[in-house]
């Protein structure tokens, strides 16, 4: 690529340019039958054409030199190339700068906007990404939770899940506080019995259900035992063991 090399050329400075005005149209060989004259083959118009190559060249960071005649394209390429290397470097930062899949903090009710600290710790409050989140959440981290015997998890949406293991006392009464107490109310409980192969065999079937409406921080179990098959008796026994799950928010 490179300017105009002939005899009868000027400098940049002499160079004919682009009319102010005029309606602007294309080139055409001419039709004598039909009166219309050939177009003029007009400096201006080759000047702005070099120009513009010229300077698309230039800009790359190029050298114009007659005997390539493929530097326009080299041009294009090396635009296309920094362009995409700079929309990577972009995407780097912004990777660098987003929230890591490290403990993103929620509120026990949920109702907060989850946020954890950035891996240079220079923005702790900055919003968690979506990935971070979904990804902390589907592998059990983000909200409470204790997974013990007796323990409980919170779910999103504040739903609350409780479970434990307990035992009748005098008279088959026993109370048991929930891990954490529920911040609004609890749902209800559910008891199994923990023992049903060494009992029940021996035909004392065991009955466990719930004395009243539970409260949020604990629940009263009243255990039987049917312990006279033949009277069909039922008696309150302390020591029956029972599992119970609860649900609550």
């Amino acid at each position: 690529m490179q300017y105009l090399i002939a005899p009868g050329t000027v400098p940049l400075a002499q160079a004919d340019v682009t009319p102010p005005a005029g309606t602007p149209g294309f080139a055409t060989n001419g039709n004598p039958v039909a009166g219309i004259p050939a177009t003029r083959n007009y400096a201006w118009f080759m000047n702005m054409l070099a120009s513009e190559l010229g300077k698309l060249v230039l800009d790359a960071g190029g050298t114009l030199d007659a005997l390539n005649w493929s530097q326009v394209s080299w041009a294009v390429q090396e635009f296309v190339a920094n362009e995409a290397a700079r929309a990577a470097a972009v995407e780097s930062n912004l990777q660098s700068s987003k929230a890591p899949l490290v403990a993103p903090q929620f509120s026990v009710d949920g109702t907060d906007v989850p946020t954890t600290p950035t891996p240079d710790g220079s923005n702790p409050l900055q919003i968690a990404n979506i990935g971070s989140v979904l990804g902390a959440l589907l592998n059990g981290k983000g909200l409470s939770n204790s997974l013990g015997a007796n323990g409980y998890q919170i779910l999103p949406g504040g739903l609350i899940v409780q479970w434990g293991k307990a035992a009748s006392g005098a008279n088959g009464n026993s109370s048991v506080d929930f891990p954490i107490p529920y911040p609004h109310a609890c749902f209800g409980v559910w008891p199994v019995e923990s023992n049903a192969g060494g009992a029940w065999p021996n035909q004392n079937v065991t009955l466990h259900g719930v004395s009243n409406a539970p409260p949020a921080n604990q629940f009263v179990m009243y255990s039987m035992q049917f312990n006279n098959p033949s009277t069909g008796i039922w008696t309150g026994v302390a020591g029956l063991g029972y599992y119970w799950i609860s649900l609550g928010y």
